[in-house]
């Protein structure tokens, strides 16, 4: 927090907002059995398996009977991500798309 005095009269009362980190749903993908989520980086071309965060299941979540733990795709700058069966199919669905 600063203090500025302008004038005897006047004091000015600054504080600097601190930047928050948000996590903010873009979208949801759910591949199809036997499909894999890949990364596209746009511009280099780059292709690769996504990577995911595994969230651990509470004792309370547990009791519930919430057996089921919930993925989240570590998002990169500039990436894509696309569900294909394999790279191949992958490519095929990236050239189709840019018809």
């Amino acid at each position: 927090m600063n203090l500025k005095e302008i004038s005897k009269d006047k004091i000015v009362l600054e504080k600097q907002a601190e930047q928050q980190k948000e996590t903010k749903l873009i979208g949801k993908i759910r591949p199809k059995k036997g499909h894999t989520l890949f990364e596209v980086n746009e511009y280099t071309g780059e292709i690769k398996k996504a990577v995911f965060e595994s969230q651990t299941i509470s004792f309370e979540q547990a009791k519930n009977k919430f057996l089921t733990p919930t993925k989240k795709v570590l998002v990169n700058k500039n990436c894509i991500y696309i569900a294909a069966l394999n790279v191949k199919n992958l490519i095929k669905k990236l050239k189709n798309s840019k018809k």
